[in-house]
């Protein structure tokens, strides 16, 4: 019974196409001891009849030695399979397998996607057009490389830029004046954070109310570029008091917005004034079953009050993303200020309860520093593949306290905790096109609020508050605006 067992289960292998009793040329590795199956002998680790079908090199050529790319541009590859290590004519012509491609670092260790990420060859070779999803930032040196089965194959080292913002000639929303408000705000719109829907985008944002009231509204859109505020605001701070009776300010500010169980969860900052001197900055949830109305009372999420010291001063700024490895999970990227210091830096608190509860890292992620950024601001993180991107504010040490110049910092990872700045971040000051007239020529500064994946799906739109001097007021946010990147 048993013998018949085993000849039902071996039929039904060949039946299927599992079993090759002739395996082609090419097919295996060679077993530790050199073995291969019967007519074929080990080449270079693999199992072949004729030693011009093994492959013992993988010359992959682009078309420069030296090769500068921005991210996602795609670029000729050629991958030629060669018999002979050191002659690169010897090509292996009977060669008909699958080439696995990578961009990786000289350890091994993966640094961006490639697609893409597979490569057919015919007759020993193959041309493809290839794009890669990861900016390099030197010292790094990563290589495109082959890999057939165990051997890896790099080719000369490929530089790969992060492509310029170039942002939208008319304003999402225009600077307010006297003669034109946006709904119930009267004096200006800032930290736009937008979603898109099947049909329509919702855009939350902070503005101040005829009451001066730093508060929370909300407003639809069906292009992403025109949008309609609702008639009063989701959720109303206080503002500056008039006289020592009177409720402290709240500043409501920097809104985000995520799901859980089809429950639009915003987060923001909530501004307290403690004392004449400073305030006390939180970051606290409400809740709406439909996202537009009806928001609940909000409730603390991140205080760092009894959290690391690098956010014990203040929490802000808080953009929520899905966990890649974990589908319950939740990542918050923040900031945190600790007390009595003018350095912000970008912490990180996870979630396991889909976003309802967050335990903070016990260090930041990025880190503001008096020698170049020193305060960071509104971090927005996608995730692309397998690569984390991340844009954010930042104010240079030589500008903090004395002028409004606010920059766009970009930086990439692997893993959501280690980040790369790009080498482009020194002269973003700007958003591109920004000097060269129209709506926000003259503004300086400009607070990244929200990133969303283009609709065709290649690229990003970046929303943003763009700011200038105020003799009177300071830094004053002067519009919202839209930029794209490839």
């Amino acid at each position: 019974m048993r013998a018949r067992l085993i000849a039902v289960l071996v039929a039904s292998v060949v039946a299927s196409g599992c079993y090759a009793p002739n395996p082609p040329s090419g097919a295996y590795e060679c077993a530790s001891d050199g073995a291969c199956p019967t007519s074929q002998s080990c080449v270079c680790g693999m199992c072949v009849r004729n030693p011009k079908d093994a492959v013992c090199n993988l010359k992959i050529e682009t078309s420069s030695a030296s090769l500068s790319v921005v991210e996602h541009q795609a670029f000729p590859i050629t991958v030629t399979a060669l018999y002979d290590k050191s002659d690169p004519a010897s090509v292996a012509l009977g060669y008909e397998g699958t080439v696995s491609l990578s961009f990786e670092l000289v350890d091994g260790s993966k640094w961006a996607d490639v697609t893409p990420a597979t490569l057919k060859l015919q007759n020993g070779t193959a041309t493809t057009m290839v794009s890669l999803n990861r900016e390099t930032a030197p010292p790094q040196t990563p290589h495109l490389v082959g890999r057939l089965q165990s051997q890896r194959f790099p080719s000369s080292a490929v530089v790969v830029t992060a492509p310029p913002l170039v942002r939208d000639i008319t304003p999402i929303v225009a600077p307010l004046t006297l003669f034109q408000k946006f709904g119930w705000v009267q004096y200006l719109v800032a930290f736009p954070s937008l979603r898109r829907d099947a049909d329509r985008y919702r855009m939350y944002f902070s503005g101040i109310d005829s009451q001066s009231a730093l508060s929370l509204g909300v407003a639809t859109s069906t292009d992403g570029k025109t949008f309609t505020p609702t008639a009063a605001p989701i959720l109303v701070g206080v503002p500056k008091p008039a006289m020592k009776t009177d409720p402290p300010l709240k500043a409501l500010a920097a809104p985000q917005s995520y799901e859980v169980d089809g429950v639009t969860q915003l987060v923001f900052s909530e501004s307290v004034e403690l004392t004449t001197e400073s305030n006390g900055i939180v970051i606290k949830r409400s809740t709406s079953t439909d996202g537009l109305t009806a928001f609940s009372t909000p409730v603390p999420l991140i205080t760092c009050a009894d959290g690391p010291d690098f956010c014990r001063g203040r929490a802000s700024f808080g953009t929520v993303i899905q966990d890649p490895d974990n589908a319950d999970g939740r990542l918050m990227y923040f900031v945190g200020q600790s007390t009595g210091l003018n350095i912000a830096a970008i912490g990180l608190a996870r979630s396991l309860d889909g976003g309802k509860t967050f335990v903070v890292e016990p260090s930041p992620v990025l880190n503001g520093d008096l020698g170049g950024e020193a305060v960071l601001a509104s971090p927005q993180v996608v995730v692309e593949g397998s690569v984390y991107k991340m844009w954010y504010s930042f104010v240079r040490a030589r500008d903090f306290g004395t002028q409004c110049n606010l920059a766009v910092g970009y930086a990439t990872s692997n893993d959501g905790v280690y980040w790369v700045r790009s080498p482009s971040n020194s002269p973003m000051a700007t958003i591109e096109g920004a000097s060269g007239g129209g709506w926000d020529s003259t503004n300086t500064a400009f607070y990244v609020s929200s990133v969303l994946p283009a609709v065709t799906g290649q690229g990003y739109e970046l929303y943003y508050t763009a700011a200038k001097q105020d003799f009177f007021l300071g830094c004053v946010p002067n519009g919202v605006g839209r930029a794209t990147r490839p």
